[in-house]
């Protein structure tokens, strides 16, 4: 695996997931490739084994366009179906063996150009602090501005970390000591705003699948921060397919964000949470406008955390 310094010194792999979706990954990989100054070195790509026959068929596909797109990334095609959460975990960890910091992106996204340059950017700002646990590319609640800003919560929806933050995150880790009273509860619940709690007992008990619910345990364990984008420069693809929820994809909650340059983009000197979003974003979630857009919220962050 080569290894290249990028500035500043700090080794960034870009890894791409992809499972058995060609078109939806032409499309992310695309997208990737028209963003400003975009790394076209330390780039792989991460196949899910196929469960069937037909799946072979589409994973194959997959190895295809990632090869013809992307010709000097690096592909692992794997021959077993490990599932969403086992593929992510082990790509990323196998890759920060030799990288200090990686660009995650799964197959269903679309990159606004200002999506490198800014993963890129706070990667190199925050290596240093590691109160800082993730990069986030997604933004839950996009408002006027230029500040970038910093929450407690996660996302998964095309984000970064380092080594030295992912290093101790493992998928076995039991975290119901962080909910031990009323109080624990509701931070870890976002000031109640989402049930959160109800979503890792969930993957706890196997009823669902989500790393992230486990990867948003270990970041609130150590009182993580996440560096928020003023706006998204990332889409979730995923809603297009015709399901439950596709016809809302033009609304606030889904909606294409403005592009920034990165001189648009302000990046806080001071690493400490933002109240004010805090705020904002918890009123966001606890809307209840209707139930139609209770449903559309729960909708998305289950998305978010990949409850499968």
């Amino acid at each position: 695996m080569k290894e290249v310094k990028h500035s500043k010194g700090l080794k960034i792999a870009v890894v791409f997931f992809a499972f058995n979706r060609p078109d939806k990954l032409k499309n992310t990989i695309k997208s990737y490739l028209s963003c400003f100054n975009a790394q076209t070195d330390d780039i792989f790509v991460y196949i899910d084994g196929p469960r069937n026959l037909k799946e072979r068929v589409l994973t194959n596909e997959c190895f295809q366009v990632s090869s013809e797109l992307i010709s000097q990334a690096t592909i692992i095609s794997r021959e077993d179906n490990l599932g969403l959460k086992h593929s992510i975990h082990g790509g990323i960890s196998d890759v920060l063996k030799q990288y200090e910091a990686v660009i995650v992106i799964e197959d269903d996204l679309k990159l606004e150009p200002e999506f490198y340059n800014y993963m890129r950017t706070g990667l190199i700002k925050y290596d240093g602090n590691e109160k800082v646990y993730q990069i986030s590319g997604y933004n839950y609640n996009p408002e006027e501005g230029t500040d970038a800003f910093f929450l407690p919560i996660i996302t998964s929806w095309g984000w970064a970390t380092w080594r030295s933050r992912w290093k101790g995150f493992d998928l076995t880790t039991n975290y119901q000591s962080l909910l031990m009273t009323k109080s624990d509860k509701k931070r870890y619940n976002f000031g109640g705003s989402f049930n959160f709690s109800r979503m890792i007992s969930l993957e706890y008990s196997g009823k669902i699948s989500s790393w992230a619910i486990r990867w948003y345990s270990y970041v609130y364990s150590y009182n993580g921060l996440t560096l928020y984008p003023p706006q998204s420069l990332v889409v979730n693809d995923g809603f297009n397919d015709g399901g439950t929820h596709s016809s809302y994809t033009s609304s606030e909650l889904f909606s294409s964000a403005n592009s920034y340059a990165t001189s648009n983009i302000d990046y806080p000197d001071v690493v400490q949470l933002c109240e004010f979003k805090v705020r904002s974003l918890q009123k966001h979630f606890r809307k209840r406008l209707n139930r139609k857009i209770l449903g559309y919220i729960k909708s998305l962050l289950k998305r978010v955390f990949h409850v499968k």
